[in-house]
């Protein structure tokens, strides 16, 4: 399980077609659960990112591999195993259906805050993952 580590930023070589080579799953969950445990604390972001990834799990079964759960007075979360693979489509897809449910919670539930912070990261829109007010609509 990973605690809560900051992400190793957004650095790296680019691959064919300018896209990142070593992006990863678990490096872009990483970084969305970082930024939002440091502005809502952990339990919030747990229970934000359980219910993003019940309503994304008919879109993307592996969502129900993704195990957010409680340790002691911090939350935790195991990523399946395919996420740490760089350049899965299939886990990225997964992220980002995870993101497209997420969004509408946000903002009815944090206004525009949460999302400001997370657009500004060019590495999750490289993979798909689009937090805006617009991706809500």
């Amino acid at each position: 399980m990973s605690d809560l580590v900051p992400p190793s930023g957004e650095q790296g070589s680019r691959g064919e077609g300018g896209r990142p080579q070593e992006l990863a799953a678990a490096t872009q969950f990483d970084l969305i659960w970082s930024n939002m445990a440091e502005l809502l604390g952990t339990a919030a972001t747990a229970a934000l990112l359980r219910r993003a990834a019940r309503y994304a799990a008919d879109r993307a079964p592996g969502l129900n591999e993704l195990l957010i759960e409680r340790n002691g007075p911090t939350y935790h979360y195991e990523i399946p195993s395919a996420w740490h693979e760089a350049g899965n489509e299939q886990a990225l897809s997964a992220l980002a259906a995870l993101g497209d449910e997420l969004v509408p919670i946000l903002l009815e539930l944090t206004g525009s805050i949460v999302i400001h912070r997370l657009e500004r990261f060019s590495s999750l829109r490289e993979v798909g993952i689009h937090f805006s007010k617009e991706s809500a609509s």
